[in-house]
């Protein structure tokens, strides 16, 4: 994270900003604040534990998410998105 976003938009959340590059993002909402910041802003689908969202943190890079609690939900995930 580099730092909240600099303008202020009609949507609340995500607020954080990146680095501009795409992100691959692992845990939960509950663990990693990038994850919680996508999901109190609607981009997560709760039951899908692969996810890609595009522009959440800087426009024109995408976010693959990767939600898992523990390694071997992450490893399922993992190969799921390897499809």
């Amino acid at each position: 994270m580099q730092s909240l976003q600099p303008l202020k938009s009609q949507q609340k959340f995500p607020q954080w900003r990146t680095i501009a590059a795409d992100l691959v993002l692992l845990g939960t909402p509950q663990t990693n604040v990038l994850l919680f910041d996508q999901a109190r802003g609607g981009l997560l689908e709760r039951e899908k534990e692969v996810q890609v969202t595009y522009s959440p943190f800087v426009g024109e890079y995408q976010a693959l998410n990767l939600i898992a609690s523990d390694t071997a939900s992450l490893a399922m995930a993992w190969n799921e998105a390897a499809r």
